[in-house]
């Protein structure tokens, strides 16, 4: 089965947004930019980490552990300039992290 890495990256846009919505309180619209600034910037590393998981070649921690080496691309500067504490940012960056790679893994 190919990987719809369209329609996942659509699922996974979906996933975070609702933890936005959850955890991000008055501060939605600047972590929904964020989250999509930081998923563009991601798309490209996701994309092959992601088939290379697909394909069996990467174990599921060290899928984790390499989707997780992505979290310095999530800046969160809307976030920080609206005065989101700093471990409010770090807990949705964690939150999105997670989030990315329990989708791909219900989705493969």
């Amino acid at each position: 089965m190919a990987l719809d890495f369209s329609k996942l990256f659509d699922q996974l846009w979906k996933e975070v947004l609702d933890i936005i919505t959850t955890g991000a309180g008055e501060f939605v619209e600047a972590a929904a930019a964020d989250a999509k600034s930081f998923l563009n910037k991601a798309k490209d590393d996701l994309l092959a980490l992601t088939q290379e998981y697909a394909a069996g070649k990467l174990s599921d921690k060290e899928y984790k552990h390499l989707v997780w080496g992505l979290k310095n691309l999530a800046e969160m500067e809307g976030l920080k300039q609206a005065g989101l504490a700093q471990i409010k940012i770090d807990e949705l960056k964690n939150n999105i992290l997670l989030t990315i790679v329990n989708t791909v893994k219900s989705f493969i």
